[in-house]
């Protein structure tokens, strides 16, 4: 995996050890603001739509003013010339952050105008490819992700992120899930997640729970839903549903579907996981 060489920032393009904030920066100092996690395949930027409604979206939530930048085709472009001058040519991961710059301590000074800074990885070639090795994961019950409109996006502050990360790691697991203020599981650290139940329905948490809205979580409802399946979008995603489960997986934009294997002492396939991959390749990646 090879890191960006250059990095854009409010349209101009840099080197990665170039200088770009000061200590008074909202985003270090304060956590103001969110960012996009965006997979593209050479030039093929597959679900931007999703990407860009959820990012006016946030704008709009966050009540942060929009410059001229704030057009689709505008980051497109911004997003292909990065990757050009960093020579990145297959699987490309981008993250976009979007943060309020200027005065003010909590309160953001009349001078405050929103930056945005794109970064990008290198992942391969070729397009999904399903997890060889299944995931193990574990419940984080410690900290839990209160429940509003802003619950849907991704925090540049991502404290309960960083020390469930942490907590994971420590344990030996792949990944853990995370709980909302009301004790239900809505997503893992970095991921949606879905469940086959023995009964043929797919079960995952609604967004009125709490879960990030996530891009590949849109894009495998309607899958699943093309497929036949029966989807149930609940606010009350229980222990029990993984119990009574034969297939757990996780879904992001970035890595496309990730198979659990195990949870405590529970064992899952991942036939539906590998066919969903499958159809992701066949139908996005070009």
């Amino acid at each position: 995996m090879k890191l960006t060489d250059f990095v854009i920032y409010n349209g101009k393009k840099y080197r990665i050890t170039d200088k770009l904030f000061g200590v008074y920066n909202r985003a270090l100092r304060y956590g103001d603001g969110f960012f996009e996690s965006v997979i593209s395949f050479y030039d093929n930027v597959p679900f931007w739509g999703y990407h860009y409604t959820r990012i006016k979206e946030a704008f709009s939530d966050y009540e942060m003013e929009t410059e001229d930048f704030l057009r689709s085709n505008y980051f497109l472009n911004e997003l292909d010339r990065l990757r050009k001058s960093n020579k990145f040519f297959g699987r490309v991961y981008s993250r976009i952050s979007f943060f309020r710059e200027g005065s003010g301590k909590y309160l953001p000074g009349d001078d405050v105008k929103v930056s945005y800074l794109i970064e990008q990885k290198f992942l391969g070639q070729g397009g999904f490819k399903l997890n060889k090795k299944g995931l193990v994961v574990d419940v984080f019950s410690e900290y839990k992700k209160p429940v509003n409109k802003w619950s849907a996006y991704k925090k540049i502050s991502a404290e309960l992120i960083v020390i469930a990360s942490m907590y994971a790691s420590k344990n030996n697991f792949d990944d853990v899930l995370i709980l909302n203020e009301k004790g239900n599981i809505i997503e893992s650290t970095n991921s949606n997640v879905f469940c086959l139940s023995k009964s043929g329905v797919v079960y995952t948490p609604s967004l009125n729970s709490g879960c990030v809205k996530g891009v590949m979580r849109s894009v495998v409802l309607e899958l699943l839903r093309k497929k036949g399946f029966k989807v149930v979008e609940t606010d009350n995603f229980l222990m029990d549903h993984i119990r009574e489960a034969d297939e757990l997986f996780l879904t992001n934009a970035v890595t496309g579907i990730k198979w659990v294997k195990a949870m405590g002492q529970k064992r899952f396939l991942k036939d539906l996981s590998l066919s969903l991959v499958r159809m992701l390749n066949e139908m996005y990646v070009k």
